[in-house]
């Protein structure tokens, strides 16, 4: 697809549609890993949907209906988990959180592509993203696909019409801070052409919640390393677990 097609200015940084971010990331219910996991994941993928509406808005109508839109939604994978693993998985991570907010020891956190998916798909906190997001984690890369009714969002004439898109991420944590740079991305399987994705890839997507929001900024603070490796989220708390005095006790 030609490039010409896209506008040449980037918009300005992405802000989440205010009716999905209580449900997405909604604080004060139940543990801390709706902090984690939202902001680590869920939030990343709306965001995908934002910057996908801020060159579709310069565009005319009729292109952007037939070229970055569809009549159906794309069929997302799910993950099928037992109630007693999903148990396991939950607190799991509860623990986790536990310990890192209370300053104690703690072993590495380390999910899966089917954890986080499993997480999401499970937590009333994330019924936002239920069926519109899908997360995918691959050797060291972190992505996921998004699929979202228009008619949700204040966008003229999208009645019934889907918004579709895949992307990747590099996930790293520096300094206490998050940061999280666009890959790659598709548009209703079209690459975002590169002169666009080298402005957008130069942005930390999660900029304005390592500024103003003080649970995420509280939790970074803790947090040693956040990377992907093995096909794994790995997450490593400053107060690491010391793995020879366990053995030895």
């Amino acid at each position: 697809m030609s490039s010409e097609q896209f506008p040449p200015n980037v918009p300005p940084s992405p802000q989440m549609p205010p009716q999905l971010q209580p449900k997405l990331v909604e604080k004060g219910k139940g543990g801390g890993h709706g902090c984690l996991i939202g902001c680590l994941v869920a939030v990343l993928l709306m965001i995908v949907v934002v910057i996908g509406m801020g060159f579709m808005v310069k565009l005319s109508f009729d292109k952007i209906l037939d070229a970055y839109t569809d009549e159906k939604p794309m069929e997302l994978p799910t993950v099928e988990i037992g109630q007693e693993e999903l148990d396991l998985l939950q607190e799991r991570v509860e623990a986790f959180m536990d310990a890192v907010g209370n300053d104690e020891p703690a072993e590495e956190l380390r999910l899966s592509q089917d954890d986080l998916n499993a997480l999401i798909m499970n937590d009333p906190r994330f019924e936002a993203a239920q069926g519109h997001v899908f997360i995918t984690v691959e050797d060291d890369v972190i992505g996921g696909m998004v699929s979202l009714p228009l008619d949700e969002l204040p966008l003229p004439f999208m009645e019934g019409r889907y918004l579709n898109a895949e992307a990747t991420f590099r996930v790293f944590l520096e300094a206490g801070r998050l940061h999280a740079y666009f890959d790659s991305m598709k548009v209703k399987e079209n690459d975002v052409p590169a002169e666009y994705m080298d402005v957008m890839s130069n942005e930390n997507l999660l900029k304005e919640f390592n500024r103003g929001d003080p649970e995420f900024r509280k939790v970074m603070g803790k947090l040693e390393d956040v990377r992907i490796e093995d096909g794994l989220l790995i997450i490593v708390p400053k107060n690491l677990v010391d793995e020879s005095e366990a053995i030895s006790e």
